[in-house]
């Protein structure tokens, strides 16, 4: 069982690397942050909804700035989703580019781990054979096991099999 301790220091680690990405948002980040978030809560909708009721009501009577089909209401709710659309594929560009950069940091450990794992399995089998054991310890699925990956193999193999899935053929071929 992992030592508590250990696990709190990357929970740790992992909420400054949060922290350092929050702060080194441009304003147009901020900016785009914000205006997202509160466009996607239902008290922006109850503020929009009002503000049409509100801009309806004042112009059906006389004197109305903006009479019926209200068309200036209509290009104003236009010119709002625009603008806000704009925000919001601001914000999730942005969280896009830092969900690559966290999976390119995960890629990054995983390979880590792998060349970690691939020379203690090494490092057994050696041992194994000093002590003339090897025989009992290692089988053919061990031996494998302590091959160097090949990452280039095992990304063609994926890509192959997501061509054949998706029915797509290679390019060039």
């Amino acid at each position: 069982m992992p030592d508590p301790k250990i696990s709190e220091s990357n929970v740790e680690r992992i909420i400054r690397l949060e922290e350092e990405a929050e702060r080194d948002r441009t304003t147009v980040d901020r900016v785009a942050d914000t205006i997202g978030r509160f466009a996607g809560t239902l008290w922006f909708v109850a503020v929009a909804v009002a503000f049409a009721a509100v801009w309806i009501v004042l112009n059906l009577g006389p004197g109305a700035f903006d009479p019926y089909p209200f068309h200036l209401l209509g290009g104003l709710v236009a010119f709002v989703a625009l603008v806000l659309t704009s925000f919001v594929l601001i914000r999730q560009n942005r969280q896009a580019i830092r969900a690559d950069l966290r999976n390119h940091l995960a890629l990054q450990v995983n390979l880590l781990a792998e060349q970690e794992a691939t020379k203690i399995i090494q490092m057994l089998e050696s041992m194994s054979r000093g002590l003339g054991i090897d025989r009992a310890v290692v089988d053919k699925e061990t031996s494998e096991l302590g091959n160097e990956t090949s990452i280039e193999r095992i990304a063609e193999n994926l890509r192959d099999n997501i061509d054949t899935e998706t029915g797509e053929t290679k390019k060039g071929g």
